[in-house]
C-alpha cells in the first residue's frame, strides 16, 4: 500500500496544526507555524481531504530513550469517531522506541480514556506553572514490537 501525499503544501498543513492546537489544547504557550515546521516534535495527521482534523505530536527524549507524546488533538468535527485512538495506535506502530509517555490534565477524560484503551498506565503527578500547582496524569506505555519474519 502506498503513502497518500496530500495536495496541500506543508506550510499550510503546519498552519492548520498550529491553529488546531492553539484552539483546542489549552496549552501554556502558543504553537507557531515555525515550531511545527522546524521544532523537535514530529506530527502524525488525520486529514479530511486536505484539512487537518486530528494530530498527534511525538518527540524523542534522548535522556530517557523514550517517545513523549506532546500533543493529541481532534477537531470537533472529527470527535466521537475514534480518531484519537487511531492516532495513538499509529504512533505506537511507528514508534522506534518501546516506551512512550505523555502528560494529560486530569479533567481531560476523553484523552485519558483514549490512551488507557491503548495500554497506557496512569500515574498522578503535580507540577508548578505560574506559581500554582497543577494535577496532571502521566500515562506510560511499554510495548514490545513483534518480529513477524520467520
Amino acid at each position: 500500500m502506498g503513502v497518500l501525499i496530500p495536495s496541500t503544501p506543508q506550510r499550510e498543513l503546519a498552519t492548520q496544526v498550529a491553529s488546531l492546537l492553539n484552539a483546542y489544547n489549552r496549552l501554556f504557550y502558543k504553537v507557531t507555524v515555525q515550531r511545527v515546521l522546524h521544532g523537535k516534535v514530529d506530527y502524525l495527521l488525520d486529514l479530511l481531504e486536505d484539512t487537518v482534523i486530528g494530530c498527534i505530536g511525538l518527540r524523542y527524549e534522548k535522556r530517557s530513550d523514550t517517545i513523549e507524546i506532546c500533543h493529541l488533538c481532534v477537531h470537533p468535527v472529527g470527535r466521537g469517531r475514534g480518531l484519537a485512538k487511531k492516532l495513538i495506535q499509529r504512533a505506537i506502530e511507528l514508534s522506534p522506541r518501546d516506551r512512550m509517555w505523555c502528560h494529560i490534565r486530569e479533567e481531560n477524560v476523553a484523552s485519558v480514556r483514549a490512551f488507557v484503551s491503548q495500554g497506557f498506565k496512569v500515574q498522578r503527578e503535580k507540577f508548578k506553572h505560574d506559581g500554582s500547582w497543577m494535577l496532571t496524569l502521566r500515562l506510560e506505555r511499554n510495548h514490545v514490537k513483534c518480529n513477524t519474519a520467520s
